[in-house]
């Protein structure tokens, strides 16, 4: 006996259901993950949505010897405005480097657009798969994610756990809002997976441990979440080996 390794994922699902509870609009290859009958058009889109993310990582992986290449130059002019420009550029290849570790953790949510696009699309509802691929492209799933990564870094410090969660999901909700193309569902508690082309925060206490000392440890599908009793914010791998953000709290 082992426990299913999809039922984190999936916790809203027994383990004993077969293709989601929708055997008429999924199939189920390996037992593992409910899989739409899709058609050629929408199969092609995410062919095409898959090589343009595949694309974009690649080109991720000079961020650092970039950020390296802007530091040293930086380091080594005298020049005030020359410097802040290479201070500017640098700081924006740490921004890449940090996205880019978190796509490494978070597989699952890069891919989250075309995954919720896959398993909302079966007969009756292709076309608007089709269309949630064409809002979805105001800014890729990468993009915003750095644009979430950047206005926490920025956000005003909080100085307990719940403000802190509020944060959390109030930015990234801003990102959304302004970015995805995708208006928030009321009931994304209740949505199997949360796969509408949307990144939703944390939503429910279900994912959420709370500790002796008032800190708390929150999961999403790819990272960690770690909430000190002070409002730090740490966002890591699932893993927790690698940290992708550090935010203090405030000490009364």
């Amino acid at each position: 006996m082992s426990v299913d390794p999809l039922a984190e994922d999936f916790a809203e699902l027994t383990t004993y259901q077969y293709a989601g509870n929708s055997p008429i609009a999924n199939i189920d290859l390996d037992g593992l993950e409910p899989w739409p009958h899709l058609s050629p058009k929408v199969r092609k889109k995410i062919v095409q949505g898959a090589k343009n993310v595949a694309t974009a990582i690649v080109a991720g992986v000079f961020a650092p010897f970039n950020m390296i290449a802007n530091t040293h130059a930086a380091g080594n002019t005298t020049d005030p405005a020359t410097k802040a420009k290479f201070q500017e550029a640098a700081k924006e290849n740490a921004k890449e480097v940090a996205v880019d570790l978190m796509l490494l953790g978070a597989g699952n949510e890069v891919f989250g657009t075309m995954k919720g696009m896959a398993k909302t699309a079966s007969k009756g509802v292709n076309e608007g798969a089709e269309a949630g691929v064409k809002v979805g492209t105001t800014l890729s799933k990468r993009e915003r994610l750095g644009k979430f990564m950047e206005k926490l870094s920025e956000a005003d410090g909080v100085s307990n756990p719940e403000d802190a969660l509020e944060l959390i999901n109030k930015t990234l909700d801003n990102v959304e809002d302004a970015y995805s193309g995708v208006k928030k569902n009321p009931n994304a508690a209740s949505m199997p997976n949360r796969d509408d082309g949307r990144m939703y925060g944390i939503l429910d206490d279900t994912f959420v441990k709370k500790h002796k000392d008032g800190s708390l440890t929150a999961r999403t599908k790819g990272n960690k979440i770690e909430i000190g009793a002070n409002g730090s914010i740490r966002i890591l791998s699932k893993d927790g080996k690698k940290v992708f953000l550090e935010k203090p709290g405030i000490t009364n």
